[in-house]
């Protein structure tokens, strides 16, 4: 992933984040409102902010790389 670390982000975008009871714990997450509630995209099988509260953004994710970018 390549991440433009800033602290805001929108509804909609893909985001590096953590959560203040998780510190040392970082994920991907999609954007689902204001104040960073942030969800899997995986609704079933997703730890979000619909167990863990509001995330820190920590960046936006600009480009997933593959493999073969490599």
């Amino acid at each position: 992933m390549l991440v433009r670390r800033t602290s805001r982000a929108r509804p909609g975008d893909i985001a590096l984040v953590r959560w203040p009871s998780r510190p040392g714990q970082l994920s991907i997450k999609r954007v689902l409102r204001e104040g960073y509630f942030v969800v899997g995209d995986n609704e079933f099988a997703s730890t979000d902010s619909n167990q863990l509260g509001l995330a820190e953004v920590l960046g936006v994710v600009i480009t997933r790389l593959s493999s073969s970018d490599a």
